[in-house]
């Protein structure tokens, strides 16, 4: 009786595996430094899991909602602890999921560049897994996904040599708006994912578990600021923080720029990381 429990059970790990891709889009320039795509999949539950634990592997940072709730902030590891191999994430989502239909969205970026504490796998790529006790999910090419039109990298000067990221630049023009949660034939520009290849193969190789939680999410805090030279502010921050500003603003018009960026901006003699904004009506 025991051998075939343990045989049974090797046989579902082996369906599990074969039964996911790491996925991309088939767009062009999918692959370049700075690209970032966004994904979607439904799934049906007859009734609500009490278990449902997905692992997630990206090249090379995502955001991941359910039916939009943002469920991760910034999830993945960059490479270059493990240089070969690609860090995984385990996220309990059964709290976020219900009877009836679910909407699973992940926006990825994909640095597409080296630095200190990256190295690039040279593709774009999702794997997802999720195993409940109702039903499970891979990322195979039933997801739909396109790049995102807004996203987009500055002008000069370009970031520090050491790190893999680009300056971002975000046009809300160019945005989806509700895309994490419109029905899926309603999305405009997705298109089947394709399958790019197994776990375990190359680019991305052996998956290894992250060794450091999630980032600790405090919320949204009021800043007081204040406004210098007409259409400067300045945002004093009680400690070199990590985090991202929520700006409300009015614009009758569009197309304004907005640059961000903090006094820490450089280091080494080289630019770090800041942001442009391109405002809609």
């Amino acid at each position: 009786m025991k051998r075939i429990t343990l045989l049974l059970i090797s046989c579902i790990v082996a369906s599990n595996i074969y039964a996911q891709f790491w996925i991309s889009s088939p767009e062009e320039n999918v692959d370049k430094p700075n690209s970032w795509i966004a994904f979607r999949r439904d799934i049906v539950f007859d009734r609500a899991p009490k278990r449902a634990v997905a692992t997630i592997a990206v090249d090379s940072k995502y955001w991941l909602w359910v039916n939009g709730e943002l469920v991760i902030f910034e999830g993945g590891l960059k490479r270059g602890p493990t240089p070969r191999d690609t860090y995984q994430d385990v996220v309990d989502l059964a709290p976020y999921l219900k009877r009836g239909e679910n909407k699973i969205a992940i926006l990825l970026w994909h640095f597409g560049k080296e630095g200190y504490a990256h190295k690039n796998s040279g593709r774009a790529g999702l794997l997802f897994h999720l195993v409940s006790d109702r039903t499970n999910l891979f990322s195979d090419n039933k997801w739909q996904c396109r790049i995102h039109p807004a996203y987009g990298t500055t002008g000069p000067p370009a970031p520090n040599h050491r790190l893999a990221e680009s300056n971002i630049r975000f046009d809300a023009r160019q945005d989806m708006s509700g895309w994490q949660t419109a029905p899926l034939n309603s999305l405009n520009g997705f298109q089947q994912a394709i399958e790019i290849s197994r776990p375990g193969d190359a680019p991305w190789n052996k998956l290894v578990e992250r060794p450091i939680p999630q980032w600790k999410d405090f919320g949204v805090k009021e800043a007081k600021f204040e406004r210098r030279n007409g259409d400067t502010i300045i945002v004093p921050l009680p400690y070199n923080m990590q985090m991202t500003p929520i700006i409300t603003l009015n614009d009758p018009v569009g197309g304004n720029v907005i640059g961000i960026t903090t006094d820490h901006s450089v280091a080494g003699g080289a630019y770090n990381l800041w942001a442009e904004y391109v405002t809609r009506k």
